[in-house]
């Protein structure tokens, strides 16, 4: 299950843009601005409304009172349009075109007779349906307890991002007895790097170390919590063969000596078919995958950056053959600047 491209038209910072993806791990930068957590979110909102039919899960992820016309349609690769089918033959293309209208947008359109609203127009490509699982920047398990049962009940006076209550949902999930092929090498790396595995319990998480102690996910490092999320999610199947993984900066907040695991993890999900969608700050991130890749893999680089005509972005095989970088420039400039001070 993969998402081959996405067509953004009229939408926060994207004026007309069309990104294609490859199907293993697609790294977006850019600065501040062009939208790298927008993007995420709207594919992640793709997969809410496929996998589960959540019609609403575009406007509910974006905290607005747009209103949203969405359906999904079947693409044969001859270009044939077909009605949307439980159980699509293998070759058809999915797409999963809607739009946005929202009558408070200083550019709008008449969309009936006498409404007027701003249009937006998405379209999202995969080879079939998708899930998705979308890890946040922030570090929300160690809020868990009650947290759900809070906003639900008090959901106007506390608006939250839909991402971050969801991934306190999907971490909740029992996990399995067995560990799933996909996760064996992956559970072990985990459980070497935290010393421990991950325990649910009173709806709170904690990491349970090898020797017993039990140790509350309030009082653990940044860095282990990171690691135990991905536990896990694993665990509990919430990242799967049919998953496609979305993550915002997973280097934030994680000491550089984890970055490594990091990418190792990501490396073997993606050998197991798994797609990898995720934006970064981080230099040794994004050398990383270059260090550690295998022939095999598939990797690209992409640069979101602003022009006169809303976000444009580039893509390479390789990140240092990006033109627009900025978290090269970003470095460059820190050696020209320590350069001046010593002189």
């Amino acid at each position: 299950m993969a998402i081959s491209k996405v067509s953004i038209k009229n939408f926060t910072v994207y004026e007309d843009i069309e990104v294609e993806f490859c199907n293993g791990i697609n790294v977006f930068i850019g600065e501040n601005g062009t939208g790298k957590t927008h993007l995420l979110k709207l594919l992640y909102s793709g997969g809410l409304m496929w996998s589960g039919r959540d019609y609403d899960a575009l406007a509910r992820v974006f905290d607005s009172e747009m209103i949203f016309d969405f359906k999904v349609t079947q693409k044969t690769k001859h270009g044939e349009s077909v009605a949307e089918s439980e159980s699509a033959p293998v070759g058809f293309h999915f797409i999963a075109p809607f739009h946005v209208y929202n009558t408070t947008h200083p550019k709008y359109k008449e969309v009936r007779s006498g409404e007027k609203a701003v249009i937006a127009e998405i379209c999202i490509e995969s080879d079939s349906p998708y899930s998705s699982v979308f890890i946040p920047s922030k570090d929300m398990l160690t809020h868990s307890k009650g947290l759900l049962a809070m906003v639900k009940k008090y959901s106007k006076e506390m608006p939250f991002d839909k991402v971050l209550l969801d991934i306190i949902e999907n971490a909740s999930r029992w996990k399995v007895d067995v560990v799933p092929d996909i996760a064996k090498k992956i559970v072990q790396l985990i459980e070497n790097a935290i010393d421990g595995t991950v325990l649910f319990e009173n709806e709170m998480f904690f990491i349970l170390k090898h020797n017993g102690d039990k140790v509350s996910f309030s009082l653990e490092a940044e860095g282990y919590k990171k690691l135990g999320l991905l536990w896990q999610l694993l665990m509990n199947e919430s990242i799967n063969l049919n998953t496609v993984l979305i993550w915002d900066e997973p280097d934030a907040n994680l000491n550089p000596g984890l970055i490594s695991i990091v990418v190792d993890i990501l490396l073997e999900l993606s050998r197991y078919g798994v797609q990898i969608i995720l934006a970064t700050h981080n230099y040794n991130l994004m050398k990383y995958f270059s260090v550690k890749r295998q022939v095999s893999d598939q990797i690209d680089f992409f640069s979101l950056y602003k022009t006169d005509h809303g976000v444009a972005y580039e893509c390479e095989d390789d990140y240092s053959l990006l033109e627009h970088n900025a978290i090269v420039d970003a470095n460059i400039k820190l050696l020209e600047d320590d350069i001046e001070r010593v002189l």
